[in-house]
């Protein structure tokens, strides 16, 4: 996960991509599209600082991180939404095919634009992707490419690898009877997250993954996926073993150890599902605070103490700026949880729903912006704040319509499609859990 601060190096994005797609200001999980516009927003500002207003980097920034800010939150988003939207119809083929048809369609837009972007000689996305395009394509097509060590055509899209190990992870928990053990996997992860740090990488250092692992990566996603979809107790079973597989080949072999985000994400996400199983009853609302303050204080801290050599953090980076940043990620997901019945305002609920948009097409809007400006740091700091402005307002009205002829389609299809298979072939609802007596979880 790289930590230098360029366009092409770092645009560690959120993901984002979890949301419902008929949620609104006044429903239920409106508030949860009013985290996510906010993160969104953060991201991107985050990002033009990089080009733009750059003196914000050792101001304001200085002390608090907007980029990790937003990443973080949209973490425990994504931490509490996918396991409700699991367990809810206790389908795992409605879950995998919500997931393609939500997070593929505008993905390959956006990644088609970057591609354009290279071929037009504007952009360049690097040797190995030309040289070995079967293995470039099937890491990405996994979303899995940033755990194999190849570098993603789009830097941002590390969140999606992670977010993908995560859905994998909570359907073979789903599959076990597991997944309600929350708490449990939150600290576990922490934990590893900290003897990875102090213990492990500083004596033994990371191991990499080979490149040629693509094949292997994809084979396994290509049966977990299809033992999902085909929804049959055995290819179910099957499924639930090819996505344990490769969740711990890949956590556990990845160059990516030596970073405290890999392992500390997960930790944050399962951390949004424990306030999940908190406001459904199914956990005691102390422990629930208890694991979130453990996770959260613990991974904060970990970010601002004097650098192990494991620490993405470059070393003349302010700490404190990513301590104060995950702490208000933490504390501001707590406000939208306790405020949740609240009607949130109709433009951010709109923010939230455009987000994934937002987050996968604006660095394909800088990449346009440096390509016409060259230098926009260099420009006087009012033309630097209208360049900003425009930059933005476009990013939100192409977002609005990518999410209008894009991604709200296909998510529509996507529906009507999981239907039909349940019409030809009949529900999976009820096959899972597998283990003797885990429905009483």
């Amino acid at each position: 996960m790289p930590t230098t601060p360029a366009l092409v190096t770092d645009l560690s994005a959120p993901s984002g991509p979890s949301g419902s797609r008929n949620s609104d200001s006044g429903s239920r999980l409106g508030w949860l599209d009013a985290l996510r516009g906010i993160a969104a927003l953060a991201v991107v500002v985050d990002h033009l600082t990089y080009f733009t207003l750059i003196e914000l980097k050792t101001t304001a920034f200085a002390y608090f991180y907007p980029g990790w800010f937003g990443v973080a939150l949209f973490f425990l988003v994504s931490g509490y939404i996918i396991p409700a939207s699991l367990e809810r119809r206790g389908s795992l083929r409605r879950f995998w095919l919500s997931r393609i048809f939500r997070l593929y369609p505008i993905w390959a837009v956006a990644v088609g634009a970057i591609c354009l972007l290279s071929a037009a000689g504007l952009i360049s996305i690097g040797a190995y992707h030309t040289d070995h395009p079967v293995r470039t394509a099937l890491g990405h097509l996994t979303m899995l490419q940033s755990l194999i060590e190849q570098q993603p055509v789009m830097q941002l899209l590390w969140t999606l690898s992670f977010e993908m190990v995560f859905y994998l992870l909570v359907s073979a928990l789903f599959v076990t009877g597991l997944h309600r053990r929350s708490g449990l996997w939150a600290l576990t992860l922490i934990g590893a997250t900290a003897l990875l740090g102090f213990v492990v990488q500083p004596a033994a250092g990371t191991a990499t993954a080979h490149h040629k692992t693509a094949f292997a990566v994809a084979g396994l996603f290509a049966i977990a996926i299809a033992g999902f979809l085909i929804g049959r107790r055995l290819t179910i079973a099957i499924g639930a073993v090819a996505a344990v597989a490769l969740c711990v080949g890949l956590l556990s072999t990845s160059g990516l150890l030596g970073d405290w985000r890999n392992i500390g994400v997960l930790a944050l996400m399962f951390t949004g599902t424990v306030l999940y199983r908190a406001e459904r009853g199914q956990m005691p609302w102390p422990r629930a605070i208890a694991v979130t303050t453990i996770v959260g204080v613990l991974l904060a801290f970990m970010m601002a103490l004097p650098a192990p050599r494991w620490f993405a953090v470059p070393r003349d980076e302010p700490r404190w700026s990513w301590l104060t940043a995950t702490l208000l990620a933490v504390a501001l997901f707590s406000i939208g949880l306790k405020w949740r019945p609240s009607r949130v305002p109709g433009w951010l609920a709109w923010l939230g729903r455009i987000s994934y948009s937002v987050y996968l097409l604006h660095s394909v809007l800088i990449f346009i912006m440096l390509a016409i400006v060259g230098e926009p740091d260099k420009l006087p700091i009012l033309t630097q704040v209208g360049l900003a402005a425009v930059l933005i307002s476009l990013l939100l009205a192409l977002s609005t319509l990518t999410y209008r002829f894009v991604e709200d389609p296909f998510q529509r299809w996507g529906s009507a499609f999981a239907r039909r298979i349940e019409t030809r072939f009949g529900s999976d609802a009820g096959v899972a859990p597998l283990l003797s007596g885990s429905r009483r979880n």
